[in-house]
């Protein structure tokens, strides 16, 4: 049997009237019953967006993720 603890985390902000920031964090606790050796695996990931509105047509919006 397979047990998994996953909570997220997020803050999403609007810094300005122009500028959006979004951060989330997302660790994962995998319990794996009859697997020899180590049973617990861990990892993590975490995002975050950055956007900008210059002007109706003119958008930068940058994000990125890094998990292991």
């Amino acid at each position: 049997m397979v047990y998994e603890l996953s909570p997220k985390m997020a803050f999403n902000s609007s810094v300005t009237e122009s500028t959006f920031f979004s951060a989330s964090y997302h660790p994962t606790l995998d319990y794996f019953d009859n697997r020899p050796g180590t049973k617990a695996v861990y990892s993590q990931a975490v995002e975050a967006r950055v956007a900008h509105s210059f002007s109706q047509t003119s958008v930068v919006d940058l994000t990125d993720a890094y998990s292991y």
